[in-house]
């Protein structure tokens, strides 16, 4: 056979002048001496497209170099049948065509599964992520942002699993005394949200555009999909406001829900947005929609629920916040009327984490200390509260001594060799170190107490003058901060009705201690651990107890003049913190 005349892995201007190339590199003889430019082309042979045009890649599927080679069924095939074995074939759904019969060929095919929402029901700007049959897709933003709310948003609604609260069905009496209901009031339930949803469709709109505000500040998102779900929030906001105004136009005496609710998911999105101080205005508009209507009965069941988080979410946010600005009241008595209950009945709330009596006399307490009544008077308000404070404490519910069990494991023992008090804890709460479940509902009630704690801690310091280097004081901050720490560091449950506790021992911290720094670490600590799932302005309340603590640092340095009241040294009237 003769020698080509050209080589195929010359260089290029050799090829070009179809002259033979010597490959001498960098540059060839030819090239150099004619002085034009060599160049070494290299051709990349892709599998997919020699398999496009009905080539083999390479050396692939050939076993040997002998072209005359062909090994035809017989050869391949064993002359020994028993050789042969079924192997059972997973995931048979898979095979498509090889399950089908006769029967799945003559009825029609199945129908994509529709959800319960109605795209009727659903505002033009979100029909982009409905395809022509009415029906979500798959790979829309709407549905993502919807499940992102679903799986992230809804359980800091409800921090609490529900399933996991089990002292209301029988310990009535071991936690609120002889002849008295223990009730559980669930959080914002995202079926309830849904649902109510398809009669106004503001709802969801303001729903998502929240679900895409905490999408935007997630971890697993990077900085350019962050402000792509950032102006997505704000899309959806207007649209829902747009809405929303249009609902304004009509005057009517009645206070509708669908307005409040779409106050609260705006004031939570505002929360969430940077720690924005817009959502202390929805507090207003809220006042202001109060003297504008009249408040009436909700009988609807959805609406009900709804309408009962709203209250419950207004009052103690307003409540709790007061604490640290001390302004007056936006809500007036006929408002607070809803927070009420049936004689002989406690009401635990999990997403607030204190017993709903708490918030009016928090607010009692602010009211309180900021009024101008005789001194008999103040004395005898002042009584009272503390009478409150002392009846809403569940009964033979001691931690300090359930934590000394957990500590010297005495969850092991019976009964009947422990005193009454241990005996009771052991009945309810059998081997709580080893259920996570029993944790969880432990610390609830822990935190149920921390909260009537906090309570007292304020009223001790507003109400009696009390600074924080006071031995009342100090017995109570370190209880306050031991339970904190039990429930946030010791077991993880990161809930953000914890906030208002850690925010009231930072303010009450006894500098003189020499343990004060320790616990300045480990309260900074828990505010950026309860901040993954915090709904307030936990970083912005971390700020001002830092804020704080220099001031106090310089103003002890001073030695200014005295206040009349630890707390006046405390309230900043233009915080603006949100303290859920």
């Amino acid at each position: 056979m003769s020698e080509p005349k050209r080589s195929r892995s010359g260089c290029s201007t050799c090829k070009t002048r179809h002259l033979k190339c010597d490959e001498s590199k960098p540059v060839c003889l030819n090239c150099t001496h004619k002085n034009l430019r060599c160049r070494y082309g290299l051709k990349l042979q892709f599998k997919e497209d020699l398999e496009s045009k009905n080539k083999a890649f390479g050396r692939q599927g050939v076993w040997s170099k002998r072209k005359n080679h062909d090994r035809t069924s017989s050869t391949v095939v064993p002359k020994d049948h028993n050789f042969h074995r079924f192997v059972a074939v997973r995931s048979q759904e898979k095979l498509m065509l090889l399950n089908y019969t006769y029967d799945d060929f003559e009825s029609p095919p199945p129908q994509p599964l529709q959800l319960s929402m109605a795209p009727s029901s659903v505002p033009h700007a979100l029909i982009r992520g409905f395809d022509d049959h009415g029906l979500i897709t798959s790979n829309s933003d709407l549905v993502y942002t919807l499940v992102f709310y679903i799986e992230s948003v809804s359980p800091m609604l409800n921090p609490v699993n529900m399933g996991n609260l089990k002292f209301h069905h029988g310990a009535s009496s071991f936690l609120g005394g002889d002849n008295t209901k223990m009730v559980v009031h669930e959080g914002l339930d995202v079926g309830s949200l849904l649902q109510y949803s398809q009669k106004y469709p503001h709802v969801l709109s303001l729903m998502l555009g929240l679900s895409s505000i905490y999408l935007s500040k997630s971890a697993f998102v990077d900085k350019t999909q962050s402000h792509y779900w950032r102006m997505q929030g704000i899309r959806l906001r207007n649209l829902g406001l747009q809405h929303m105004a249009k609902s304004f136009q009509g005057e009517s005496a009645e206070i509708r829900v669908d307005l409040w609710v779409s106050f609260l998911i705006i004031t939570l999105y505002y929360l969430a947005d940077e720690c924005n101080d817009n959502w202390s205005n929805q507090l207003r508009s809220c006042q202001q929609l109060l003297r504008q209507s009249e408040v009436r009965a909700v009988t609807d069941p959805v609406e009900r629920k709804l309408f009962t988080y709203t209250v419950e979410f207004f009052s103690y946010q307003e409540s709790m916040g007061r604490t640290a600005c001390h302004k007056s009241n936006v809500f007036n008595e006929e408002w607070t009327k809803h927070l009420g209950q049936a004689e002989g009945e406690v009401v635990l709330i999990p997403w607030m984490g204190c017993d709903k009596r708490l918030i009016r006399i928090v607010s009692d307490i602010t009211d309180l200390s900021i009024s101008a009544l005789p001194q008999q008077t103040f004395r005898e308000k002042r009584a009272a509260i503390m009478d409150e404070l002392e009846n809403i404490k569940m009964k033979h519910f001691n931690p300090d001594n359930f934590l000394y069990m957990i500590d010297n494991s005495l969850l092991d023992q019976s009964p009947a060799s422990c005193d009454d008090n241990y005996g009771c804890l052991f009945y309810y709460y059998d081997q709580i170190s080893d259920e996570a479940a029993n944790m969880e509902e432990f610390c609830f009630l822990l935190t149920c107490e921390i909260k009537r704690l906090c309570g007292l801690l304020y009223a001790t310091s507003c109400l009696y003058y009390q600074s924080p280097s006071q031995p009342s004081i100090v017995s109570l901050v370190t209880k306050i901060f031991n339970y904190t720490k039990f429930i946030i560091i010791s077991n993880n449950f990161f809930w953000s009705s914890l906030t208002w506790p850690l925010y009231m021992i930072s303010t009450q911290l006894d500098f003189a201690d020499p343990m004060s720094e320790v616990q300045k670490l480990d309260i900074l600590n828990m505010f950026d651990m309860i901040d993954q799932k915090g709904l307030g302005n936990v970083g912005k309340a971390k700020s001002a107890v830092e804020t704080l603590w220099k001031k106090r640092s310089l103003y002890d340095r001073a030695k200014g003049k005295e206040k009349k009241t630890y707390w006046e040294f405390v309230v900043d009237p233009v915080c603006n913190i949100s303290l859920v």
